[in-house]
């Protein structure tokens, strides 16, 4: 018996101070800065208790958690004008936001638009300095032999060529991939029971 799953997952962005309050299993979303300069971070949030978000993350706490404890840290949730703010414990951190799982997007931040300009993707070229003259094959080998019979020790018509895009337009690639990815992935489970 062939069944199917026609559950709708949203996840929405929440910004910080503004409602609703974060829910377990929110992803909380920091800025690249101070703690997380390079990356950014997120973290799970597992437990709401009293006026603090208790959290699950990894590569910041470095030591083992007592024994029975499901969180790494606590934070302090303040409520202001209907709005809830995290209390990160580092001092030169901050904290964007938070994604539910939820089809309510009353309080979502609206999906980014990019600009026209910012995905186009350009030509440039490199330098001539000789770097691509002489054999850049190895005919010893029978698979790169082949190639070089049909093709010669030449990359392409101009191996000084090549393309460039954006950052912004680098991360709609990401992301234009990954959606692709999870529709292979639902069609290809798309004869098997699944369970919301």
């Amino acid at each position: 018996m062939t069944t199917s799953c026609h559950c709708r997952h949203f996840l929405t962005v929440r910004r910080e101070n503004s409602p609703p309050a974060p829910v377990a299993g929110a992803l909380l979303i920091w800025d690249k800065g101070g703690e997380f300069k390079d990356t950014g971070h997120v973290a799970i949030i597992t437990q709401l208790h009293g006026n603090k978000v208790r959290i699950a993350e990894q590569n910041v706490i470095h030591t083992p958690l007592p024994q029975g404890q499901q969180w790494t840290r606590e934070l302090e949730m303040v409520v202001e004008n209907g709005g809830y703010t995290l209390k990160d414990t580092f001092d030169d951190t901050t904290i964007l936001g938070w994604m539910i799982q939820t089809e309510d997007t009353e309080y979502s931040l609206p999906q980014p638009e990019i600009a026209g300009e910012l995905l186009k993707i350009s030509g440039a070229r490199l330098e001539n300095k000789g770097q691509f003259d002489g054999k850049w094959l190895d005919e010893k080998d029978p698979l790169q032999n082949a190639y070089v019979q049909a093709n010669g020790q030449v990359i392409n018509q101009d191996p000084y060529h090549y393309y460039t895009i954006t950052e912004s337009a680098e991360q709609e690639l990401i992301k234009a991939t990954n959606e692709l990815h999870l529709m292979y992935l639902h069609a290809w489970r798309a004869d098997t029971p699944t369970r919301c």
